[in-house]
């Protein structure tokens, strides 16, 4: 349903087997409100209204100050225009992409940033002297990547859409869960032992998530979206 809170925004209410209610303002102008069964979103949605009206202030800044993301996919930081093609191509002096289909250009970008994470977490295993898993890319919702119980590593394909450092902090960052799984105070401490600003990268990957959620053709590449 559309929201009465903010112009432009939508609710929408995920009943659940859960004992809180949480909402979360979303970069895709979305106010997804998860709740256990039964219970009535309004008076949450009412009491949190100041803070929903200052997230979405956030995210809106956060959009206007990069012009243009909107109708362009963002590749390695830059910005890429995206048209039909014989083939699914990146041209990085041209900063243009071809692709036939959403799904082969998933497949493509999938095998381009799987060599680049291998070669990242191969230098920052042996600096770390941590030993991961396999390695998969997925295309997660809400995580950039995670580290399991048993040093699998994850990462969603957005990172191709990430500038050289944040790629590389996002490997330091889940090879250091294979020494401490939890956020805890040592976790940040070995973070910093292997990356000089991680304060500064979480801000930045802030950013580039409403970013490349508000990118048509990401969405389009994502499969969250029909050409």
């Amino acid at each position: 349903m559309h929201s009465e809170l903010l112009p432009g925004y939508s609710v929408i209410t995920i009943p659940k087997k859960v004992r809180r209610v949480s909402i979360r303002v979303g970069p895709d102008r979305t106010i997804r409100v998860t709740l256990p069964h039964g219970v009535d979103p309004a008076p949450y949605l009412e009491k949190n209204r100041r803070w929903i009206a200052e997230r979405a202030s956030e995210i809106e800044g956060v959009a206007a100050s990069c012009p243009g993301c909107e109708h362009h996919l963002l590749i390695d930081g830059r910005l890429w225009s995206l048209s039909d093609g014989t083939s699914c191509t990146l041209d990085r002096e041209a900063g243009a992409a071809t692709y036939t289909t959403p799904a082969a250009f998933r497949e493509f970008l999938t095998h381009t940033l799987r060599a680049d994470l291998t070669d990242r977490i191969q230098d920052r295993s042996a600096e770390m002297g941590v030993s991961p898993g396999r390695m998969s890319i997925r295309r997660q919702r809400t995580r950039w990547g995670s580290c399991s119980s048993l040093g699998n590593l994850n990462f969603n394909l957005r990172l191709s859409a990430l500038p050289d450092h944040l790629k590389d902090y996002i490997v330091v960052h889940e090879l250091a869960h294979l020494r401490e799984m939890r956020h805890s105070p040592a976790f940040w401490a070995i973070c910093a032992r292997h990356y000089p600003d991680p304060k500064g990268a979480e801000a930045e990957l802030k950013r580039y998530w409403v970013l490349i959620e508000r990118s048509a053709p990401w969405q389009v590449i994502a499969g969250t979206k029909t050409p």
